[in-house]
């Protein structure tokens, strides 16, 4: 009996200590590519001097806002060590802003600021809880943004053509968090600040009139997104 009850057991303990073995923390080492959703909010600072020969120069000073919903894509790839997680990752989103205002001006002015286009390359940097990832990231970001002055004065003489300024690059920061639903698909919550920097531009007819302007371009983000990670 005692033969039969020692061997019981030793044939029990290997099952029992695998049992009891710690699962393994959750390695974020790898390549991943996901999509996302969100909402984004630009503010384009406009400054200026309508200026004209027949009437006395206005000074202009206009924000245009627009709250707008974004898509978009992303990649990345993430290097763990101990609990620390570094990485870097690009995103491009469809992002259909357009905001215009008619303004008296000196005669009659209009400015517009359109961006269709947003997206960024970025490094991360966070700390793991074991599935869950808190993060910060920041790089450079990119964009597909035009800001139109258009001094169509009621005096065709001194109607100036269009003048649009391009604020395609500047920087991005940014924080999130992220938790490994499964072992491949990511889920996150993140938010981010773009600055598109500014740019001056001038709509001159010569000896008639000259416009000076400057634009500001601020983007603020939030969304989600889903990801799959390559093992």
């Amino acid at each position: 009996m005692a033969l039969t009850l020692g061997s019981a057991l030793a044939l029990s303990m290997p099952a029992f200590a695998a049992d009891i073995v710690e699962e393994q923390p959750y390695d974020w080492s790898g390549v991943y590519v996901g999509i996302f959703a969100g909402v984004g909010h630009t503010s384009s600072d406009w400054d200026g001097l309508d200026d004209d020969i027949l009437v006395d120069p206005v000074a202009i000073d206009e924000s245009l806002n627009e709250t707008t919903f974004l898509l978009g894509a992303l990649a990345g790839i993430n290097f763990q060590h101990d609990r620390w997680v570094f990485g870097l990752e690009a995103d491009i989103a469809w992002f259909d802003s357009k905001e215009h205002e008619r303004l008296d001006g000196a005669e009659g002015l209009d400015i517009t600021s359109e961006i269709d286009l947003l997206g960024s390359l970025r490094a991360r940097a966070g700390y793991a809880a074991d599935r869950t990832l808190f993060y910060v990231t920041g790089g450079l970001a990119f964009a597909d943004a035009e800001h139109t002055w258009d001094d169509d004065g009621t005096v065709a003489a001194t109607n100036l053509a269009p003048e649009s300024l391009d604020l395609d690059f500047g920087w991005v920061v940014g924080a999130g968090i992220e938790h490994a639903w499964t072992d491949n698909w990511l889920v996150r919550l993140e938010g981010f600040y773009f600055d598109l920097g500014s740019e001056d531009g001038e709509a001159v007819a010569e000896q008639i009139e000259a416009d000076t302007f400057e634009v500001d371009q601020e983007i603020w983000v939030g969304r989600i997104g889903i990801s799959y990670k390559f093992n």
